[in-house]
């Protein structure tokens, strides 16, 4: 893996790479979510990974065996 993706520290790296298996590895939540993130400091980083990783999961009408994780502010 390439240590240096736009000038990223591995710290933030290692925490995109949690962000983005908790978004499921899906483009739809991977791009918005990183787009935002985009320059920001770790701790940002890690508060996004934290929300994430402590949201709950939601059933969706249309689709009730499938379950979606969404930010969510306690």
């Amino acid at each position: 893996m390439n240590a240096n993706i736009d000038g990223a520290s591995p710290e933030i790296i290692e925490v995109a790479m949690e962000v983005a298996k908790e978004c499921g590895g899906l483009p739809l939540a991977i791009v918005p979510l990183a787009s935002a993130l985009r320059g920001k400091i770790l701790n940002e980083w890690k508060l996004a990974y934290h929300k994430i990783s402590s949201s709950r999961l939601m059933d969706i009408e249309d689709a009730p065996r499938q379950k979606k994780k969404c930010i969510h502010e306690p």
